[in-house]
């Protein structure tokens, strides 16, 4: 396979896992908030079962059993839902854009670009151009809101997403020269 045919197949197979990624939230959000609620709920006790609290902890600050005063900030099943989904739509995007700067000489619109850290920046508007589609829809939806808020937790994941991508990427690269350079 010619080098040009595995870059189309990477780009559309990229493409197909980011509008599958896309499809997955318009579903959620799709849902009522009492569907939404329920869904959130059957997969974190899936995940505490399986002992995977890890990937989803309750960030709580201070101690209030003794009935004393603290202050409490407490992510819930449907944020973790925001930042994992959009985690991962933000590693997709991440790889999809690098891929076709580079079919493409780094060069778009006429405009010659670092590659990664473009790629970065147009994941990055990308993903947050959807999760703001993503809260208008929710307002369209029975017993749900958009909210500005979750616009963070959507955020967060992309973003940290889109900066480890790039970091693995980075850290590929080095190694092959790496290897090269020693064989």
């Amino acid at each position: 396979m010619s080098e040009l045919n595995r870059n189309r197949l990477a780009l559309a197979l990229l493409g197909l896992a980011a509008l599958a990624v896309m499809t997955a939230i318009f579903c959620f959000s799709q849902q009522t908030g009492d569907k939404s609620y329920e869904v959130s709920q059957a997969v974190l006790n899936g995940i505490k079962e399986k002992g995977l609290d890890v990937l989803t902890p309750v960030i709580a600050l201070g101690d209030d059993d003794d009935g004393g005063e603290s202050f409490h900030f407490r992510l819930e099943g449907r944020k973790w839902g925001h930042f994992y989904l959009f985690a991962l739509l933000g590693a997709v995007e991440y790889f999809w854009w690098e891929r076709l700067l580079k079919s493409r000489n780094d060069r778009l619109l006429g405009f010659k670009l670092r590659r990664q850290p473009a790629a970065m920046g147009l994941a990055f508007v990308f993903c947050l151009l959807y999760a703001c589609a993503d809260e208008f829809h929710q307002l369209f939806v029975n017993s749900r809101e958009g909210r500005p808020g979750d616009l963070i937790y959507d955020s967060l994941g992309f973003g940290l997403s889109i900066l480890a991508a790039f970091a693995v990427t980075r850290l590929v690269v080095f190694i092959v020269k790496k290897l090269r350079k020693v064989g």
